[in-house]
């Protein structure tokens, strides 16, 4: 009668521990899944700031003279900021300034000397620039330089 005994004990303490690995492991596979595939919010918030409308971002800031810059890229950029503000401003900076400098869009990358010591931002002004004269919207635009097509353009210099 003992051993029966001593049997179930046995087999009751392996369940246990079948049961208790079973859920460190489904807790673990979550977590990974968490860690992984980031929430909506998550996603939102790794976005930089932008202006959704134009009217949201009025008044524009005023941005530099471009005659100011002898690097071409740099000038280059600067004049699409004069030649396009509307569509600059309803672009995101993934240089992240927003966090930094308190940029609130591409925009503002250029009411200064920020710009012409960012490649990030250079780079976006002229495919933004380019995609404009393409005759794509701001939202359109939008969606590109998230997906990081900015990042095809090529200095000249």
């Amino acid at each position: 009668m003992k051993r029966t005994k001593q049997k179930a004990k046995v087999a009751n303490w392996k369940f246990v521990l079948i049961v208790a690995v079973v859920i460190v492991v489904l807790h673990g596979v979550a977590f990974f899944l968490v860690l992984h595939h980031p929430t909506t919010q998550v996603l939102a918030e790794s976005i930089p700031r932008y202006f959704a409308t134009i009217d949201k971002a009025k008044p524009l800031p005023q941005t530099l003279d471009p005659k100011r810059f002898s690097n071409r890229d740099v000038a280059a950029a600067y004049e699409s900021a004069k030649e396009i503000p509307e569509i600059l401003a309803q672009q995101p900076c993934y240089c992240h300034c927003d966090r930094n400098a308190g940029h609130r869009s591409l925009l503002d990358c250029f009411g200064s000397q920020h710009g012409s010591e960012c490649d990030i931002c250079v780079k976006e002004a002229l495919f933004a620039l380019q995609e404009h004269r393409k005759g794509r919207s701001a939202k359109q635009i939008r969606t590109e330089i998230a997906h990081g097509d900015w990042k095809t353009i090529q200095f000249q210099d």
